[in-house]
């Protein structure tokens, strides 16, 4: 269980990464849309198209994996806060992704507000990742708390080693 749960967990790394990785990108795009010529615009559109589907490859790995850790590692025991908060922090992102895609379809139909509201959106969505982080961090800084609870939690069988 213990090798299950580690190959989860940096899959669930390895996706937050590539999630970061497309928020970073992402809003430099979007500046350059803004003020790109039609054909510009249009290979530009086709480099954020590609990039926002490894975004949700990422996010649905994050989610997936995300899940899975906290079961199988876990056994679903939540001991702080830091875990709520980055799950509050993840639904904005979720939001903010979600308004990036609406927006991009309008910008790739030509509409110039859309491509100036792209750089506004992403670095709303960027920051919002940014934020996951420091509650990723200290959730994970207590994964002996975790352990612990989930032991204690299993009766002693053995579900978190």
């Amino acid at each position: 269980m213990y090798v299950i749960g580690l190959i989860l967990f940096v899959v669930h790394i390895v996706a937050f990464i590539a999630g970061g990785a497309n928020s970073v990108v992402m809003p430099i795009l979007g500046s350059r849309m803004a003020g790109a010529t039609p054909e510009v615009r249009g290979q530009l559109a086709g480099v954020a198209e590609a990039l926002a589907k490894v975004g949700k490859y990422a996010m649905a790995a994050l989610l997936v994996s995300g899940l899975l850790v906290l079961w199988l590692k876990w056994d679903w025991v939540i001991p702080n806060n830091w875990f709520w908060a980055k799950m509050a922090f993840l639904v904005l992102m979720l939001v903010f992704i979600g308004i990036n895609e609406a927006n991009a379809k309008k910008a790739k139909a030509g509409d110039m507000a859309a491509a100036a509201r792209a750089k506004q959106v992403g670095q709303l969505t960027w920051r919002l990742a940014c934020c996951c982080f420091p509650p990723f961090c200290f959730s994970f800084l207590s994964a002996p708390e975790y352990r612990r609870l989930a032991e204690k939690r299993a009766g002693g069988q053995g579900i978190a080693s």
